[in-house]
């Protein structure tokens, strides 16, 4: 988590791995010279247990390396520690778990090599992130929200599709956490609403988002000149032209395409 206090981390009050209640401190910042013996509370939070509720901590760290769960078709599928636990907490079955699509590891998979969208446009410079926080646009009660899965270039297909249900029920109860707020790209499905295109407004700081429409049946001529129905989807890519350009953002979408139309090569991604 960012501090929005600048100084120097003078004490820190929580142990690595805790849960603490909302509010609580977890550390003090300020001047080499400033006395602190004043803030400085009594006893903090113990390390949470295995048995306790360690979901916060936990969700927001990077993916351990992946495990193995069996598939109700007798296959493995591929799942952290972490991932596996929310499972366990949220009632999901790992083995019906779908991937998220283009809303997920496709995503990731052109933002990787095409990084120079992964940033922000600062005044007088440009950051580039070395990590993906991927936001995902949310409608709640309380209006649309873009809350991000952080670190989502470290985490599987079935991490993305657990996290991404996570995310959207803690965003409905209002339960989100601060660095969830800090999102480096996002996206936007109306293909649920049967949108054929649609272009989606940029979340400052960040430099693009990417919106995607329904899938629908269309018409197109084949290699061989036959028209043929296939599955059809369009996506569009807004950018902020100060951090990118044209021709980035066509071989990021041409990415895109390939990878969806040969999924396989996410294995290897």
């Amino acid at each position: 988590m960012e501090s929005t206090a600048n100084g120097l981390l003078r004490k820190i009050l929580a142990t690595e791995g805790a849960t603490v209640p909302v509010g609580y401190p977890i550390g003090i910042i300020g001047s080499a010279d400033e006395d602190i013996g004043g803030l400085i509370v009594d006893e903090a939070p113990a390390p949470a247990q295995a048995s306790g509720d360690a979901h916060s901590a936990e969700v927001a760290s990077p993916a351990p390396i992946s495990q193995t769960q069996p598939a109700a078709d007798g296959e493995r599928v591929k799942v952290s520690p972490v991932a596996r636990k929310l499972a366990e907490e949220r009632g999901i079955e790992l083995s019906q778990v779908k991937g998220t699509g283009p809303g997920g590891r496709v995503t990731l998979a052109s933002l990787k090599k095409h990084s120079g969208l992964n940033a922000s446009y600062r005044g007088d410079y440009l950051e580039t992130y070395p990590y993906i926080h991927l936001g995902m646009a949310i409608a709640t009660e309380q209006g649309l929200m873009v809350p991000a899965i952080v670190n989502a270039q470290d985490k599987s297909l079935v991490d993305l599709a657990i996290a991404s249900k996570d995310l959207a029920e803690r965003a409905g109860q209002g339960r989100l956490r601060q660095e969830e707020y800090t999102g480096t790209f996002s996206t936007s499905n109306l293909g649920m609403f049967g949108v054929d295109e649609f272009s989606a407004i940029i979340l400052p700081p960040q430099a693009a988002t990417l919106a995607i429409s329904a899938v629908k049946k269309r018409p197109v001529v084949a290699a061989d000149d036959q028209v043929v129905v296939r599955q059809m989807m369009k996506v569009t890519l807004s950018i902020d032209h100060r951090v990118s350009d044209g021709v980035e953002s066509a071989q990021f979408l041409a990415e895109m395409k390939r990878l969806l139309e040969t999924p396989a090569l996410l294995l290897v991604t």
